[in-house]
């Protein structure tokens, strides 16, 4: 989508050993997959098809090396340089604390008192030692307070502080905001008070990947008035 005004390119980063592995991550890491590089590959030139985007964009990640590596592949995409980058902690995931490297199905099978009142992921801010809801929308606040000085930004994150974003942007609850999901290939722009959403993975050619076609449509997201 192409308008007036900056917006903000709200991405994930792609598949990982431990997503694949249905793992959880939190603060911890692991690296991308094949396809994971791929899915970070498709983003970044489907961005390139945007017109606000063209001309060197700043590139905003988490310090996470699975945001990060994904960033910078999308900025290779981009031909962007150092400059381009910043890092920001703001982004990183919500913490799991110590449910953190344990696999979903050892959680739901240990924890069943503790999950089974909520729905996945919200249950990851009942785990012991986990970050809390509202620190994490502190987080996400703060980080939409100082995006309004910059122009067209992109923004590589991760599955649950994503989710947090668009809600506080979007005046949503962090119930309703964790009940969207947030695939790996696809790109949210927050623009002007609205959320679009464009999947890469539907923007794919033929001839990918050195061929591609922009998204003419995007899925909008319900906005409450703030």
């Amino acid at each position: 989508m192409e308008t007036e005004g900056p917006s903000i390119y709200l991405v994930r980063h792609g598949e990982t050993e431990w997503n694949r592995e249905r793992r959880v991550q939190g603060r911890q890491d692991s690296p991308l997959t094949a396809l994971g590089k791929i899915q970070a590959a498709r983003v970044g030139l489907v961005l390139k098809t945007f017109d606000g985007l063209r001309r060197s964009p700043l590139i905003i990640s988490s310090p996470l090396m699975r945001a990060e590596t994904s960033a910078r592949i999308i900025g290779d995409a981009l031909n962007a340089n150092e400059t381009n980058f910043q890092v920001d902690d703001r982004l990183s995931e919500v913490s799991a604390g110590e449910w953190e490297g344990l696999l979903y199905t050892k959680i739901e099978t240990e924890f069943p008192e503790t999950v089974e009142h909520r729905r996945h992921p919200e249950w990851y801010f009942d785990a012991p030692m986990a970050e809390t809801t509202e620190s994490a929308v502190q987080r996400a606040t703060s980080f939409l307070k100082s995006a309004e000085s910059y122009g067209n930004i992109i923004v590589v994150t991760h599955r649950i502080i994503g989710a947090i974003i668009r809600g506080t942007y979007s005046g949503l609850s962090t119930t309703e905001a964790l009940a969207s999901d947030f695939p790996q290939e696809s790109i949210f722009q927050l623009h002007n008070g609205r959320i679009s959403i464009f999947d890469t993975s539907a923007a794919i050619s033929k001839n990918f990947p050195t061929e591609w076609k922009k998204p003419d449509t995007a899925s909008v997201l319900p906005c409450v008035s703030k």
